[in-house]
């Protein structure tokens, strides 16, 4: 499934420039520095979190105290919180994707614009349950992505792209995202299948994100150049589906706290062919959607 060459914009009034949309094409991702408003866009989205958390605290009668809110310490308490119960931090993962200004980013017209623009479509879609809100914790690495594309998890059609966003800056102690520029133009990579009972564990993604390693990693990392660009609230990295990236360890003193959002081409004809199926977030697996895809460890990955 190789990747596709797409043509200069079919929208002139959309928001990327003619260079922008050559380097994305080119190298497979894009940062747009100051895309999103932050007093409209990420402020509400950082006060409806420093609310989760003091609600949390208060609700577990916790002796921790915050100062009033500022966009730059809008996660004050939390490490404080994860400190005396690491449990409650999954309540807090798990009670931010349900933030309505969170909502109102995913369905931002910008993104929809964004889309049209690089897929020359007016179909756009929003992968279901693909969009969400990170919180990646110092020293905690066992959560951590390793080296991936987006399509063999998410699915829904080849011709997808990721928004990424962070909520506050991301340092290089921080653990920026890894990219391997270019990695997009040889399409979807052959997986290979670690684990032979694998299929068993259904829609457990750390599983098969541990146990599904792109064919031939390691000369692929070798032979391409590997970028971590740093990014400040309101920023906006997207990525192709196919582009080959992962998460880095976070070994400064503050949580990373990032989004994403997935969008894909309606038009794109594996989606179609495939009635548009959502990935492990939908209860769907590659096993049974893109056996193709699949290699068992020890045989011959020549392709």
């Amino acid at each position: 499934m190789r990747a596709f060459t797409m043509k200069k914009s079919c929208y002139p009034e959309s928001p990327l420039s003619d260079s922008q949309l050559d380097s994305f094409h080119e190298d497979g991702f894009l940062v747009i520095r100051g895309f999103y408003d932050k007093k409209n866009d990420i402020e509400p989205i950082q006060r409806a979190i420093y609310n989760l958390v003091q609600l949390v605290i208060h609700q577990n009668s916790l002796n921790i105290s915050q100062p009033p809110f500022t966009p730059s310490s809008f996660d004050y308490g939390y490490n404080a919180l994860i400190e005396l119960d690491r449990s409650l931090g999954g309540v807090v993962y798990d009670a931010i994707k349900q933030i309505p200004a969170f909502m109102r980013l995913v369905s931002h017209e910008k993104n929809e614009r964004i889309m049209q623009q690089l897929r020359c479509t007016s179909s756009v879609a929003i992968g279901a349950g693909s969009f969400g809100i990170r919180i990646d914790n110092p020293g905690e690495s066992q959560h951590l992505t390793l080296w991936h594309q987006e399509y063999p998890t998410h699915l829904g059609s080849l011709d997808g792209v990721i928004f990424w966003s962070p909520l506050l800056s991301i340092r290089q102690d921080m653990g920026p995202v890894k990219i391997v520029a270019g990695s997009h133009k040889d399409g979807v990579r052959k997986l290979v299948v670690q684990n032979s009972e694998l299929k068993s564990v259904g829609n457990n993604y750390q599983e098969l994100a541990k146990n599904l390693i792109i064919d031939d990693l390691e000369q692929l990392l070798t032979d391409n150049t590997i970028v971590d660009p740093l990014t400040n609230a309101g920023d906006l990295l997207i990525m192709d589906y196919r582009t080959v990236h992962s998460s880095s360890e976070n070994l400064s003193n503050r949580s990373r706290w990032t989004m994403q959002m997935r969008y894909f081409n309606f038009e794109e004809k594996t989606g179609m062919s495939n009635n548009w199926i959502g990935g492990i977030a939908q209860g769907n697996s590659i096993f049974d959607v893109n056996p193709d895809l699949l290699i068992e460890q020890g045989e011959n990955n020549a392709m």
